[in-house]
């Protein structure tokens, strides 16, 4: 590390000491995210059903939270649309908090005031909308109550709760009224401020209510909406541009080269699998110039073989060509891409050799003009076909991973049919000599059979 780095490390630590002892709201985020945390010690922070189990809780005036209706009141005069109901504290006792009824969030419901409030609560997901004749959610849901005749004279509303106050889909518009998670925050901390002398401050629910509070308080997209802290964030990082820019740029590449490593795993278990599954895959050693995953199959062995002796267009490798997997960087950020390549070397083969006139006719019905360029090391091989995933894989996400691994196991069954087609007509009909041997042996017969599905491994 260089001394200027280090010293731009010691007046950010400096900082951020002065920062948690202080007054900010930068440094009262800090100490929420350093301190003990019971829904962080239990992975619960991120599961939004768990918000809703939470919320749900503290909304019922009947439960245990110690807040009795007023975080209920609170909640009410903080919504818009709920405002105007003006009801007494005795009608808010009268409200039941009901998790899942037909598939709702959360649903209030008081048979003595009359009045229906259904909250659907997405944390980390977006709206189901509608598509063709299937109703979206939020509509399902409104036309439950809004058909039941219990509910003709009743005062209905359906909020739709967001870490940022998200609109709902344009259908849903006047429907539906946004509400962010900012409203809850404000309405946990007013309602224990006015409790907070009726009860016991370091009680288990009240705590395990400021634990709550404090992952709301410290969710990204929740405190940017805060513009004191958001401006506290802005002026503490142009003080200490350097060092943040530093962190930055080694967690990223570490990030890449771990997202890199990933897929690059996947690919090779593609390969794995379908090497242990089907004849025509075979293994061999990655390709010594990048080191990706790579494999071969038993047609192009037979049509392209390896050198006997000595090493190729690859430095210590026998082979002629090679089916290799890529990874690139999406546009997206976080996220990956891949391509398998196909490509042909032959540097050390004769220009007259039966192989490079294969290669030549192979790359051609594949739509590339193929021609070595002898003494070159930029052209000692040739890339004559390709596949794209064509979208970006985050490889924090289990479901993209899965979808990576179908992907690549599809490239290689596109990359054998594209073989099959390609071979079978150049080996069996135009009568050049370079084919004439090839079409005459019957190893190759057999293997051609076993593309067809009528042959045994060779």
């Amino acid at each position: 590390m260089t001394r200027a780095n280090s010293e731009s490390f010691e007046r950010l630590k400096h900082d951020l000491a002065e920062l948690e002892n202080g007054p900010s709201a930068l440094g009262a985020r800090l100490k929420m995210l350093h301190g003990f945390n019971i829904f962080r010690v239990l992975k619960l922070d991120g599961l939004e059903i768990r918000h809703s189990n939470m919320l749900g809780w503290l909304l019922d005036p009947g439960e245990n939270h110690g807040l009795g209706e007023t975080f209920l009141a609170k909640f009410f005069t903080s919504v818009e649309c709920l405002r105007g109901l003006s009801l007494t504290s005795d009608e808010l006792k009268t409200f039941s908090v009901f998790r899942e009824a037909d598939h709702k969030d959360i649903e209030l419901r008081s048979d003595a005031a009359k009045v229906i409030v259904v909250i659907e609560n997405k944390w980390n997901a977006a709206e189901r909308e509608s598509d063709g004749d299937k109703k979206g959610q939020l509509k399902t849901y409104r036309d439950t109550i809004e058909e039941n005749p219990d509910y003709d004279d009743w005062s209905k509303f359906y909020l739709f709760l967001t870490p940022t106050g998200t609109l709902p889909s344009e259908e849903n518009l006047d429907e539906w009224e946004p509400v962010s998670y900012l409203v809850v925050i404000k309405a946990i901390e007013s309602a224990m401020a006015d409790t907070g002398s009726t009860g016991n401050a370091n009680s288990g629910p009240r705590e395990l209510i400021s634990h709550y509070l404090a992952v709301l308080k410290t969710k990204g997209d929740i405190m940017c909406m805060d513009e004191d802290l958001a401006s506290e964030c802005v002026a503490f990082y142009k003080r200490h541009k350097e060092a943040f820019d530093l962190v930055n740029d080694v967690l990223k590449k570490r990030k890449d080269m771990s997202d890199k490593g990933t897929a690059y795993r996947i690919a090779n278990e593609a390969i794995d699998g379908k090497i242990k599954k089907d004849p025509r895959v075979i293994s061999i050693p990655p390709n010594p110039g990048n080191n990706c995953p790579s494999f071969h199959t038993s047609l192009m062995d037979n049509v392209i073989p390896q050198l006997e002796q000595g090493s190729g267009s690859w430095s210590n490798s026998t082979a002629n060509y090679y089916y290799w997997f890529e990874v690139l960087e999406a546009k997206v950020a976080d996220q990956i891409t891949m391509r398998l390549h196909f490509e042909f070397g032959g540097i050390t083969l004769a220009e007259t050799s039966p192989v490079i006139k294969r290669m030549e006719d192979i790359a051609g019905s594949m739509g590339k003009n193929f021609r070595l360029h002898r003494g070159n090391k930029r052209q000692r091989f040739q890339r004559v076909w390709g596949k794209n995933s064509n979208r970006g894989y985050s490889m924090d996400n289990a479901d993209d991973r899965e979808a990576l691994m179908k992907w690549a196991e599809d490239a290689i069954d596109e990359a054998l049919a594209n073989e099959r087609k390609v071979i079978a007509p150049l080996a069996g009909g135009n009568g050049a000599s370079h084919w004439q041997s090839l079409a005459a042996d019957p190893d190759f017969g057999k293997v051609l059979a076993l593309y067809d599905g009528k042959g045994a491994k060779p």
